[in-house]
């Protein structure tokens, strides 16, 4: 299923168990993978990531134009996601 996917869809809804601030393994493999993604709480490892879309933590639906928008003009090549991911996390310089 990875290999297919364009996007994908982090943690969302969180702030209903008051959780703010996440570390998910999914959005770690999807990034390892090179695969952009959405999610709505505070991940410190991904804010402001060129890869990341956010949703806002509350129940406003998701702009799925937004993410249509974000997939048919990002020039990031997944191979591009994960170079950023792993200068960020140190693995390369």
């Amino acid at each position: 299923m990875f290999d297919l996917a364009d996007f994908a869809i982090g943690s969302l809804a969180r702030h209903r168990s008051g959780i703010t601030y996440i570390r998910t393994l999914k959005t770690r493999e999807y990034a390892a993978r090179g695969i952009p993604f959405i999610y709505s709480e505070i991940d410190t490892d991904f804010e402001g990531k060129p890869y990341v879309l956010k949703a806002t933590p509350d129940e406003t639906p998701l702009d799925i134009a937004q993410i249509v928008d974000y997939c048919s003009t990002s020039t990031l090549s997944p191979q591009d996601i994960r170079r950023i991911s792993m200068i960020y996390h140190g693995v390369i310089k």
